[in-house]
């Protein structure tokens, strides 16, 4: 799909697989990190004040999700990185 995408604007594409790795206390830790940085995510906590059943369900949703990449104190997100010469 990449190399679609990028088509003869370029040359001498690689792809190389790797781990961003982010040091977290826990799942809350990083929640709660990402909700003070995160402008949309941030509005979203905001819009859901007034409604604590509601934000309690989306801040466990958001853990449940974000727990597939918390292991040893540390968040890992995969990435494939790209690389390539415009031409």
């Amino acid at each position: 799909m990449v190399r679609q995408r990028l088509g003869a604007a370029v040359s001498g594409i690689t792809f190389a697989r790797a781990t961003l790795t982010a040091p977290a206390l826990s799942l809350t830790h990083f929640r709660v990190a990402q909700e003070k940085t995160i402008g949309p995510l941030g509005k979203i906590v905001a819009s859901l004040e007034n409604e604590p059943a509601k934000l309690s369900s989306f801040r466990a949703d958001f853990e449940a999700m974000a727990s597939e990449a918390y292991a040893d104190n540390a968040m890992r997100f995969p990435f494939l990185m790209t690389r390539a010469t415009k031409l």
